[in-house]
């Protein structure tokens, strides 16, 4: 059976590429791409909406299995774990309403602020979610419902985040999102490059002088190192 699957795999070969099927992913946030469709419906629904931590009572979270196996640190103690941290990312977005660049360090993670707010987030596996068809339409959804202080729930469902294949970012996001990493590597003078060639701007850029280490990388569909 195994020798049948493996020629069956290897079959498809140069059948399927992943460049066009599914298609590239832009990662907005510098966290796992699991918590993105979090992200994005706690900003919806808080953070555009001018709900505020002290309005928020509890936020519970319904997530398929593979999302809850791949955000594994409730309470995340360096940046590391907390890219890989759904209280975290939650907590950023009703305060922010993305996860910055700038979040990721110690002094943020233990402020008093978000150490609150990541308290009041419920997470459970959801059966409905993590069926077989819902694997392959929408493998990292989320379903968040939020419980104001004044007995007002708020509730949605996010099947897949800005910037995954089937929600591409504009031009103009990709390029804000470019501008922002410029930024926090440290560079001093950010082009504007909606309209210019990326191969050629990017030789320059990194053949410019920066004031932080170049250790951060830029990846359309990859983390931030």
């Amino acid at each position: 059976n195994n020798n049948v699957e493996h020629i069956s795999e290897v079959e498809k070969l140069g059948h399927r590429w992943r460049l066009t099927d599914p298609g590239l992913l832009v990662k907005r946030y510098p966290v796992c791409s699991a918590a993105h469709s979090t992200i994005d419906e706690i900003s919806r629904l808080t953070y555009q909406a001018d709900i505020t931590p002290n309005d928020i009572d509890t936020i519970r979270l319904e997530v398929p299995k593979l999302v809850r196996i791949s955000l594994i640190y409730d309470t995340p103690q360096t940046m590391n774990e907390s890219q890989f941290s759904l209280p975290f990312a939650s907590a950023c977005a009703v305060r922010h309403g993305a996860v910055r660049l700038s979040d990721l360090n110690k002094e943020f993670l233990h402020s008093s602020e978000q150490q609150t707010l990541m308290k009041k987030i419920e997470i459970c596996i959801a059966d409905d979610l993590s069926t077989e068809d819902m694997r392959k339409r929408f493998p990292e959804c989320a379903q968040v419902e939020i419980l104001l202080k004044d007995g007002t729930k708020l509730s949605g469902f996010c099947g897949e985040a800005y910037g995954m294949p089937n929600r591409p970012l504009s031009d103009a996001d990709f390029c804000s999102k470019i501008e922002d990493c410029l930024v926090f590597a440290g560079c001093q003078e950010v082009p504007d490059i909606l309209d210019k060639d990326v191969l050629p701007l990017a030789a320059d850029l990194l053949g410019r002088n920066t004031t932080k280490s170049t250790t951060h990388s830029l990846s359309k569909g990859g983390a931030y190192s």
